[in-house]
């Protein structure tokens, strides 16, 4: 989870694709998933806040782009 939305996912590392064996599929999601329900997103320079603005209009295009 860290690989993909650390900086907002505007890292040169953000993770954009997962291959997963299909036996720990389902288990995988579920945990992730978990933890994705507790970040906190909003204004970046809130406490507790752990997701905030994208820097452009581009990344944030790309961003939606990501489930596709």
């Amino acid at each position: 989870m860290v690989g993909r939305f650390f900086n907002c996912g505007q890292a040169c590392l953000a993770i954009k694709r997962l291959y997963l064996f299909e036996k720990i599929y389902d288990q995988f999601v579920s945990k992730l998933l978990g933890k994705m329900e507790k970040l906190r997103v909003g204004n970046g320079m809130e406490q507790g806040v752990i997701v905030g603005p994208l820097h452009t209009a581009a990344q944030r295009d790309e961003s939606g782009r990501a489930g596709e």
